[in-house]
């Protein structure tokens, strides 16, 4: 699987970026791929790691054959 085409799969996963009041940080997920998630205090990148993190997910994934 080529790169473009992790990131156009990587596209069709909701990811969702939230404050975290507990945390005191915004929080990434991807429930469709993991339960964990990336942290920070920067929104955006947040959002960028949590991306990254998803690409990596699908590429491990699909080298395991799943």
């Amino acid at each position: 699987m080529t790169r473009k085409h992790i990131k156009e799969h990587a596209a069709r996963y909701t990811k969702f970026v939230e404050w975290s009041d507990e945390d005191q940080c915004f929080v990434g997920r991807c429930p469709g791929l993991f339960a964990g998630g990336v942290h920070g205090k920067d929104e955006a990148k947040v959002y960028q790691e949590l991306c990254e993190a998803v690409e990596e997910w699908i590429g491990l994934l699909h080298k395991d054959g799943v």
